[in-house]
C-alpha cells in the first residue's frame, strides 16, 4: 500500500503541470493507455511461459504455475477493461461530456 501511495504521488507531479483540468484528465488518460496496454501484454505472455513452463514438473508445480498462469491472465483482463472504462468515467465524474478514446469535454 504504501508503494502504491509513492507512485501515485509521483504520477501527480507529472501531472501537475497542467493548466487546466481538462488538460490534466486527458494527460493522465493517455499515460494510462500507454502503460496498461503494454503491461497488459506483458502479463499475457508471461502467463503462457509460466503456464508452459508448470508442464515440465510435478503434480504440485503444474498445479501453482497453472494458478499464477491464471492470475496473470486475469489480472491482464481486468487491466484492459479498467483502461476501457476510465475515460467516461473521468468525464462523468467531473460532470463533462464523452465522445471516445480520451476526448472528454469539460463544460
Amino acid at each position: 500500500m504504501k508503494r502504491l501511495l509513492i507512485a501515485l504521488f509521483f504520477i501527480s507531479l507529472i501531472f501537475a503541470q497542467a493548466t487546466n483540468l481538462q488538460v490534466a484528465l486527458r494527460q493522465f488518460c493517455e499515460f494510462l493507455y500507454n502503460i496498461v496496454g503494454e503491461v497488459a501484454v506483458l502479463m499475457i505472455l508471461l502467463s503462457s511461459i509460466v503456464y508452459t513452463g508448470g508442464q515440465f514438473f510435478g503434480a504440485e508445480t503444474r498445479a501453482r504455475a497453472n494458478v499464477w498462469a491464471t492470475n496473470m491472465l486475469t489480472g491482464a483482463i481486468i487491466g484492459i477493461v479498467i483502461i476501457i472504462l476510465l475515460p467516461g468515467f473521468l468525464a462523468a465524474m467531473v460532470g463533462g461530456s464523452y465522445s471516445g478514446g480520451c476526448n472528454f469535454v469539460i463544460p
